[in-house]
């Protein structure tokens, strides 16, 4: 390994921080982001950086920045010392004796855009110490990086390594615009469609449209079941939505009954690093009951808007 002791060449851990950054995401953009600071600022510390080591720590190729081969000894103390630093803080929340600090929680587009806020305002009003950070997007990548504490989820069998807490069913239906004459499903082939694209081609309503040739029935597709779910509500075509969010579009009803194989689960989860985080706990446990509230929601037993 390199002897980075030499007083000409000693790094702190910001210049640890910003190689790391640079390495994980392969652009200088990405890892200003994550840092929360400017290209310019990251270009010139990696630049000085390199200087003051007398090597060049990244080879820029048509994939973005790669790791040289001298960069992985200082990676690899990088890396080491981020996890020393994660289990100190761990250690340390774990000692609060109030449920006071911030939780980060990461959830999906569907859940923020009508269910989540008001049971996120009734575990805000019951925790007034408690700061909510929300993102939506990719939440397992968050939360298994430890960039998010808490994940609401809809999905199957959740990681093994990973403390799950199920919460209920998630049923889906086919919705058509209220605005339409009644149809059955000997209609479906005839009518415009809206449907999620190929970035959510994994869901097993999008795999269902395809084998039944909906798909070259789209008149819409978009990367986002809210924007799927505004789109049919606005009477541009049928859709497949979970319950929670057709059920309370005004402009869309039912076709038939929720359909099994679309049917999911709603998960709370946590890493197991997290489990003595007294925050974290109190506010998993105000979290359960104000969504078991909207149960019969989630599974379809409630009428339709």
């Amino acid at each position: 390994m390199q002897d980075f002791k030499n007083e000409q060449a000693r790094l702190d851990w910001d210049d640890l921080r910003i190689i790391l950054a640079v390495a994980r995401t392969g652009s200088l953009n990405q890892a200003a982001l994550a840092l929360g600071s400017s290209h310019p600022t990251i270009f010139r510390r990696v630049r000085a950086i390199e200087k003051k080591l007398a090597v060049a720590l990244f080879e820029r190729k048509r994939s973005g920045y790669v790791p040289s081969a001298a960069a992985s000894d200082i990676i690899a103390v990088a890396q080491q010392i981020e996890e020393d630093i994660h289990r100190l803080e761990l250690g340390i929340a774990g000692l609060d004796e109030k449920p006071t600090g911030s939780v980060r929680l990461t959830t999906t587009d569907t859940l923020m855009f009508q269910l989540l806020p008001p049971v996120l305002v009734s575990v805000q009003q019951q925790l007034p110490g408690i700061r909510l950070e929300v993102s939506t997007g990719n939440g397992m990548y968050l939360l298994e990086k430890r960039e998010a504490d808490i994940a609401i989820r809809a999905g199957g069998t959740p990681p093994e390594h990973l403390i799950a807490r199920r919460q209920c069913d998630i049923a889906s239906c086919i919705y058509y615009p209220a605005s339409w004459p009644e149809i059955s499903h000997s209609d479906m082939t005839k009518r415009p469609w809206v449907m999620a694209d190929a970035t959510l081609a994994h869901l097993d309503s999008a795999r269902w449209l395809a084998a039944e040739g909906l798909n070259e029935q789209a008149v819409f597709r978009s990367n986002s079941l809210t924007s799927v779910a505004s789109a049919a509500n606005a009477g541009m075509g049928m859709a497949i939505l979970p319950c929670y969010l057709g059920d309370r579009a005004p402009a869309l009803k039912r076709l038939g009954l929720p359909i099994a194989e679309f049917r999911s689960t709603l998960w709370i989860m946590s890493h197991p690093d997290l489990r003595r985080v007294r925050r974290l706990n109190a506010c998993i446990e105000k979290l359960q009951p104000a969504l078991a509230v909207h149960k019969q929601l989630f599974e379809g037993n409630l009428p339709a808007a």
